[in-house]
């Protein structure tokens, strides 16, 4: 932006968080100033993002509008887009579903919970028709359509203890599977975890 040197302070005090960005000022400018608004949305939008994304980041983002009137600015900005683009890539990368790292629920009407503590017992939050039971299915997560790890069938409370000797033979993760019944024995409603031990 080849904007005065009050343009650029205010574009700074508005990233700092000095000058709020609905400003009687700040909109008189943006409105009469096509590139200030368009500077005024990238600096604002990359400012939440990297707040969003942790504390560094946004100081680095804040430095980097304080030199904003440097003749070296665009370079300045250049590595400033580079660092957001690469905070971007970071946050998808941590998000992404297919990660295996912990455990999760992975859907279905019956919400499943891992044990609090180690040996504890898998909980189920689904009310149970009269007469109705769960069964629970635990099966290799890298080998879904294997053969079951371990089974209970008819279930009749919303929680199940694994045999500590049968869980010590499970991989490290696994997928368990609940399904309610009613008392007709027809499914009603079903779940699943992602558990990693």
């Amino acid at each position: 932006m080849n904007g005065s040197p009050e343009k650029e302070r205010l574009l700074e005090a508005v990233v700092n968080g000095e000058v709020a960005a609905n400003d009687a000022k700040v909109r008189s400018i943006a409105d009469s100033d096509p590139e200030f608004e368009s500077e005024l949305r990238t600096l604002l939008a990359t400012r939440d993002l990297l707040d969003r994304a942790g504390g560094e980041e946004s100081a680095v983002m804040r430095a980097i509008a304080a030199d904003a009137g440097s003749g070296r600015r665009r370079q300045r900005w250049d590595v400033f887009y580079g660092l957001a683009a690469a905070m971007l890539g970071i946050v998808l990368f941590l998000w992404s579903p297919w990660q295996q790292d912990e455990t999760r629920f992975l859907g279905g009407e019956i919400r499943v919970a891992a044990p609090a503590e180690v040996g504890g017992p898998f909980t189920f939050a689904f009310t149970l028709p009269p007469g109705g039971w769960f069964d629970v299915r635990v099966d290799d997560a890298d080998n879904p359509g294997g053969p079951a790890l371990d089974v209970a069938p008819r279930l009749p409370a919303a929680s199940w203890r694994p045999d500590p000797a049968r869980q010590a033979d499970w991989p490290a993760v696994v997928v368990l599977t609940v399904t309610a019944y009613d008392g007709m024995g027809d499914e009603v409603a079903d779940g699943q975890l992602l558990f990693v031990r």
